[in-house]
């Protein structure tokens, strides 16, 4: 995570002014269950100690927004009236004055705000990036506004003003991993029920390759597959694909139904035999390599980047590896195996392909979504 000290330094250049809150939103890792949030299925996802940080500053004019990146430098500005009656919005700043505009659409009195955005987080990676600022942004204004807004409320804000405001029709995965995370234990979320539990780990961090293939959850592919998830469910009769058997899966006559149903049943047994590993105090690694194998074959969203960080990290010693996120692109865990050894193999395998280079690091598993001023 961007030290504090280095995040109220960029938003007091920026706008002059002593900072009001300061709100750190972490990535996350998802170990195991993709695909499955929308599809009524299991998940364990893990905050990691990289992520968004936010600083709000008292505005000097009380209706207006401002807001910068540090990854971006333009500096986006609107008045809360013209929030309140906007459509849609453009570019980065749609994650940002979506989660604006939810708060907006219920009834929540808000005041202007200066908001500037600190990240060590890959944008496009799969690890969460829009989520964790979307999750800054209402948890930050709760704070700045006296709405005292509890943990469950800021979650669905955020999950909203993703579907809503910024364009993709996303499951609740990445929000309620970020929303509840406890430092250095993974989130068992059954989203049939949304009930959560904590449980341990037993590790205390993971390689993460980014494939420099970055990616957005608002293009076509996602959508089509979460179409496809729930077709194939009302053709079996269940209110979630999660719901069928492997043998009703299998039944399904249309290849690509029958396919992506396979994986999500599959995926929640997957599930469940990392839970029971971690139990023993096991990492479960090898679950990660099927579970990377049916996403690339099954529900087709793994691209040839992501698949040779996965045979290659194998072929010199992991234990297990797997991409993670919505697919596409974006970056792969890695369990096991020497760190040098394994970035060699990696970076050797990408050069004979030609592809770009690849940014490995080291991920610590002590995020959380907190007030860190």
């Amino acid at each position: 995570m961007i030290e504090t000290s280095k995040a109220i330094d960029f938003a007091r250049g920026q706008f002059s002014a002593n900072p009001k809150v300061v709100v750190e939103a972490p990535g996350r890792i998802n170990y195991i269950g993709e695909h499955t949030d929308y599809n009524g299925g299991l998940a364990l996802p893990i905050a990691i100690d990289r992520g968004i940080t936010l600083v709000i500053t008292e505005s000097s004019d009380g209706s207006r927004i401002r807001a910068i990146s540090e990854s971006q430098r333009d500096v986006v500005e609107v008045d809360l009236d013209d929030i309140v009656q906007a459509e849609a919005f453009a570019g980065w700043s749609r994650y940002l004055l979506g989660a604006v505009k939810v708060l907006l659409d219920d009834g929540y009195a808000l005041r202007g705000a200066d908001f500037s955005i600190s990240s060590d987080l890959p944008l496009g990676s799969g690890l969460s990036s829009s989520a964790a600022l979307l999750l800054a942004v209402v948890f930050g204004l709760s704070l700045h506004n006296g709405l005292d807004l509890s943990r469950d409320t800021v979650v669905e804000l955020a999950h909203r003003a993703e579907k809503s405001y910024a364009g993709a029709n996303v499951g609740y995965l990445d929000h309620f991993a970020i929303g509840f995370a406890t430092s250095n234990r993974a989130t068992m979320i059954d989203f049939a029920t949304m009930k959560h539990k904590s449980c341990e780990i037993p590790f205390t961090e993971l390689l993460v390759v980014d494939s420099n293939v970055h990616h957005s959850i608002s293009d076509g592919g996602y959508g089509r597959r979460r179409v496809e998830c729930e077709n194939a469910a009302k053709i079996l009769n269940h209110r979630f694909i999660s719901e069928a058997t492997i043998e009703e899966a299998e039944s399904l006559s249309d290849v690509d139904l029958r396919n992506r149903a396979v994986h999500v049943v599959t995926e929640n047994s997957r599930v469940q035999g990392v839970i029971g590993a971690f139990q023993e105090g096991k990492t479960g690694a090898h679950y990660l390599v099927e579970s990377h194998e049916s996403l690339r074959d099954n529900f087709q969203v793994s691209c040839a980047e992501t698949d040779l960080i996965v045979e290659g990290v194998m072929r010199s010693g992991a234990e297990g590896a797997r991409m993670v996120g919505g697919g596409f692109g974006g970056s792969c865990i890695v369990v096991g195996g020497d760190y040098e050894d394994l970035k060699s193999q990696v970076i050797s395998d990408f050069s004979r392909r030609g592809f770009r280079e690849p940014t490995f690091f080291r991920a610590g598993l002590s995020g959380v979504l907190r007030q860190a001023l």
